[in-house]
């Protein structure tokens, strides 16, 4: 028995690598958006919205940057979807009337905000 009798030639070519860098790369984006939008940490992932928002920052830059329509499109998706809409991977657009309440508004016994030093300046003792 000789050693080349076993020996087996593997030719791969550039087109071969190609592809299976590419079926890769497309396995791996397939399993990213089904994360961004079942998966995602709570409680984004139960938030109503457009699926394809939430799979993709693309489509929230392409509406308002874009095309220009967010404002429109805004009105509608909290006619459709509710108070709280999830419009990308990592973003949720929360209706006027409960957002200053819920959100930006001060709580009760909790401090407040403080202010970005790299903006506003040290902050002062009175």
């Amino acid at each position: 028995m000789h050693l080349d009798s076993l020996t087996v030639t593997v030719r791969v070519s550039i087109g071969h690598i190609a592809t299976i860098m590419s079926v890769s790369l497309l396995r791996c984006r397939i399993g990213e958006v089904i994360y961004w939008v079942y998966f995602t940490p709570f409680p984004r992932a139960r938030l109503s919205g457009p699926k394809l928002w939430a799979a993709m920052h693309w489509t929230l830059l392409f509406r308002s940057k874009i095309m220009g329509t967010m404002p429109t499109d805004a009105v509608e998706l909290h006619k459709k979807c509710g108070k709280m809409v999830r419009i990308g991977t990592d973003k949720v657009m929360v209706d006027g009337s409960i957002a200053w309440s819920r959100v930006h508004q001060r709580q009760p016994n909790q401090p407040q905000f403080g202010k970005y030093p790299a903006v506003y300046g040290r902050e002062r003792k009175l």
